[in-house]
């Protein structure tokens, strides 16, 4: 035989045999993969969470929904195990949150989320942007016949997924609209009219209606005067209303006839169509008829900045004692009118924000506190039962950008409440992340100086409320203030006496742009005129104050604040002070350095606390005295110091009777 190709021969049968035991051996594999996940699986079955009731289960991941994605963040949950799959295929409530846009959701994903949801009820958010995209391909199929893979496959990696065909899936969650319990909605003012057929569908169950418009600049004052001809909401069960830029007569005109709401939130916008004035007497009729209000909202631009001739001369009241919770902002005559023509419980949680985009009328700041006592201070509250004394306030200074205080203004905030948790838990709100907050969204314009206002409100309305009232403004406002009057001329019209505990935070820094606006004389007349009427406060939680402006509060040179715009009614303020307690920021994160770095900050960190409890108690030293001379000499004690959380309390003894 030729040698090579006897060579030949043995290389092919070679190779076959190798293929042979290849195939042996693959099929071992495979068996033994079979057997691993079949171990696996029985393993997960012995797994403490396997032994959670089914129902328990599905409510961790309902609870677990992600609420900026929806419903469709659960695809996930078929990737973890069989059972979890089956779990969540099992629930529609876990599917009953849909959240959509015109840009990147795709009508094969509402259908598959409609689907799982299995009648349940719906919690339905869609919003339309400037930006659309034309369809990618042409559908294979359409919406009724697309088709989406299992919950463990993305639905970008289903060939039969539809990019999604403008104007094309607001339409198709509209038909939906019977089964859902809340809708927000945000759309052009065009596709609105578009739909307005749909919108006017009965839906018994929807309890939650949210609508906002877009872009007032694809928006025409044409486009809302056909709406309110054609849009008519059957809403039996309706419960809270949202408008959102809209003009303020279509937007009374589209809620007055619900008259089963209970919360009801006006916000018109500052910067689209200004639309025809609403006259006073028409949000009163309005009102009036709405009697089942609970909470009540109006914003800023729901009345033209100088208020029309017709609504001036409006005389008549509307009966809103049933109201909890109202809120207001805009202009000073504005809030005025409101008060003057609202008729409110003192027990109410009102909200004022004072814009001041005109100039303020004198005696404009003493009027709206004059009105703001008689709701929270009617004579000996006469007809109004027992009521809880608002003997909790705060002071907050809600810092801005130092360096552009022109578009990322501070924020000053006065708080009284009869809930001695409302202000702490407040505060606490609205310092969260405030940081990255103001870092990414400068307050450029008024709009964005009321949604800040609302995101604040939304993190104060998950506390239960009870009798408070809040006040807050911009800084420019406090410069702003004509000579002979202030904005403190509306705390000034207030009883504070009665106020026991007071909490401070934020006092403002240098301010690198206009350094007038944060000089002493220019601002601590503000704070000390709130504080002087305080001659019941016994206890003081200051945050964030340095020693100077502690010195500053607590014994401010008379000499030295000489001036027309502070009231001097004791030699200093809080004639009372019991308790002192200065907590100062904790410490910094250490995380990412290394051990003598942190050594260094902890150690940095303990110094400053020492020399903070020094200079606290020579303030209180110098406070001794400055009131020495008119009353008897306090005993100074330092009752404790925690340094480990960077927090002092300071008591101030009062001598027994007879004692010097």
């Amino acid at each position: 035989m030729d040698p090579i190709r006897h060579c030949a021969i043995r290389r092919a049968r070679r190779t076959a045999q190798i293929h042979t035991e290849l195939a042996v051996y693959e099929r071992i594999i495979t068996g033994h993969q079979g057997e691993i996940r079949t171990l696996r699986s029985q393993l997960n079955a012995c797994a403490p969470v396997a032994r959670i009731p089914t129902e328990i289960l599905q409510e961790i991941f309902r609870l677990a929904t992600d609420a900026t994605k929806g419903s469709a963040s659960n695809l996930v949950l078929g990737q973890i195990c069989r059972h979890w799959r089956d779990v969540a295929l099992g629930c529609g409530n876990i599917w009953s949150n849909i959240v959509a846009d015109n840009l990147t959701t795709q009508p094969a994903m509402v259908e598959a989320l409609l689907l799982r949801s299995r009648g349940a009820l719906l919690d339905v958010r869609f919003v339309q942007t400037v930006w659309e995209r034309k369809p990618l391909r042409a559908p294979q199929s359409t919406p009724d016949h697309a088709t989406v893979g299992m919950a463990d496959e993305s639905p970008e990696s289903c060939p039969e997924v539809i990019i999604f065909q403008p104007r094309g899936l607001e339409a198709y969650l509209l038909q939906a609209l019977p089964r859902m319990r809340s809708l927000d909605l945000t759309l052009f003012g065009s596709e609105y009219r578009r739909l307005a057929l749909l919108l006017s569908t009965p839906a018994p169950r929807l309890r939650n209606l949210s609508l906002s418009l877009s872009d007032n600049a694809y928006t025409t004052r044409a486009h809302l005067s056909t709406l309110v001809g054609t849009l008519s909401l059957h809403l039996p069960d309706l419960r809270t209303l949202n408008l959102h830029g809209f003009d303020a007569r279509f937007a009374m005109a589209l809620a007055e006839p619900l008259r089963s709401v209970t919360s009801l939130a006006l916000r018109m916008s500052h910067e689209g169509p200004a639309g025809l004035p609403l006259d006073g007497n028409e949000l009163l009729l309005a009102l009036q008829s709405m009697t089942s209000l609970s909470s009540l909202d109006l914003g800023s631009q729901l009345f033209p900045l100088i208020l029309p001739g017709s609504t001036v001369d409006c005389e008549a009241l509307v009966d809103l004692r049933h109201l909890k919770n109202l809120r207001l902002s805009g202009e000073v005559p504005h809030l005025v009118w409101y008060l003057e023509h609202f008729m409110l419980w003192p027990s109410v949680n009102l909200d004022l924000g004072v814009f001041d985009k005109i100039p303020v009328p004198m005696d404009g700041y003493a009027t709206l506190g004059r009105h703001l006592a008689q709701v929270f201070f009617p004579p000996a509250h006469a007809g109004y039962g027992t009521m809880k004394p608002l003997d909790h306030a705060g002071c907050f200074w809600t810092q801005g950008h130092p360096r552009r205080a022109q578009d990322m203004p501070s924020i000053f905030h006065v708080f009284i409440s009869a809930s001695p948790d409302i202000v702490p838990a407040f505060h606490a709100g609205i310092n969260a992340n405030q940081s990255a907050e103001y870092s990414i969204r400068p307050l450029d314009n008024w709009e964005k100086v009321e949604e800040a206002f609302d995101e604040m409100h939304d993190r104060r309305s998950e506390l239960a409320l009870e009798r408070t009232l809040h006040i807050w403004m911009i800084d420019t406002t406090i410069r702003r203030s004509p000579r002979g009057e202030r904005v403190e001329s509306i705390w000034a019209q207030l009883p504070l006496q009665d106020v026991h505990t007071l909490l401070l935070d934020g006092a403002p820094a240098e301010n690198y742009d206009d350094s007038l606006l944060f000089d002493n004389h220019q601002l601590l007349p503000t704070f000390l005129n709130f504080a002087f009427a305080m001659t019941s406060v016994t206890q003081v939680v200051a945050r964030r104050w340095t020693p100077t402006w502690l010195r500053e509060l607590l014994a401010p040179s008379r000499m030295e604040y000489l001036v027309p715009e502070l009231h001097w009614t004791a030699p200093a303020p809080f004639p009372s002070l019991k308790s002192l307690t200065f907590i100062e920021p904790p410490l910094p994160n250490t995380t990412d350095l290394d051990p003598v770095m942190v050594d260094y900050v902890v150690q940095n960190h303990r110094d400053k606390q020492r020399q903070l409890a020094g200079e606290l108690g020579e303030i209180l030293q110098v406070r001794k005295l400055v009131v020495q001379a008119e009353v008897p000499s306090p005993q100074i004690e330092m009752l404790s110091r925690v340094s480990g959380h960077g927090e002092f309390k300071i008591g101030v003894r009062r001598p027994q009777s007879g004692s010097h």
